[in-house]
């Protein structure tokens, strides 16, 4: 499980160096990569942060696949 990928402006400092998540077919590829087959990612969480007072929007999703 993992952030979908978002916009840099979700942690709008000036030194961030954190993580801003996959995106669906780049866990794929990585899943592929490592010999799975039948690979399936789904965004199953959605929600809203406030920062800055703007809303940003963020979801969570998992990948699974077979070996």
């Amino acid at each position: 499980m993992d952030f979908k990928g978002r916009a840099k402006n979700w942690d709008n400092e000036k030194n961030f160096n954190g993580h801003n998540g996959f995106e669906h077919k780049t866990m794929e590829t990585f899943f592929n990569n490592a010999g799975f087959y039948d690979i399936k990612s789904e965004s199953f969480f959605y929600d809203k942060k406030v920062y800055q007072d703007k809303i940003i929007p963020y979801s969570v999703f998992y990948t699974i696949g077979k070996k």
